[in-house]
């Protein structure tokens, strides 16, 4: 028994790491110092993977880093491909509150996540806030 364990965990390990050799996704784009809440934010992205794999984008409103709630972005279904350049763009919704309104150490800050599945490969979670002003 002890030793299907074993050869399990080193399977488990085994495709886990070959995930995280050959698979990214990062965040090439500067993001701007202001963003008017009822615009679009475009995001340039590059990623790497060996099969068709999910994006999941998003802006989430989080107190430090712990996530409170999701403003906005979507799941997409990617090809495989080496160093391919993307980009995505989210509508924040013109109900969002203002950086400058939020109390204590709330933020708004994007992600970028690569799943197969519910199974987390890889993600870029950059540590700029994100800042929302009201539209002029």
């Amino acid at each position: 028994m002890k030793k299907q364990f074993l050869i399990a965990a080193l399977l488990f390990v085994g495709i886990i790491s070959s995930y995280s050799q050959n698979s990214y996704v990062q965040i090439t784009s500067i993001i701007p110092e202001s963003i008017e809440v009822g615009s679009t934010l475009k995001v340039t992205y590059k990623y790497t993977s060996d099969k068709e794999i999910n994006i999941l984008y998003g802006i989430n409103l989080l107190d430090k880093w712990e996530w409170v709630s999701f403003i906005g972005g979507k799941n997409i279904t990617v090809p495989a491909g080496k160093d391919v350049e993307s980009s995505f763009e989210i509508f924040i919704p013109k109900k969002t509150r203002l950086t400058a309104d939020l109390k204590d150490e709330l933020n708004y800050k994007l992600k970028l996540e690569m799943k197969s599945g519910n199974e987390w490969i890889c993600g870029d979670y950059p540590k700029e806030h994100l800042n929302f002003i009201a539209a002029k």
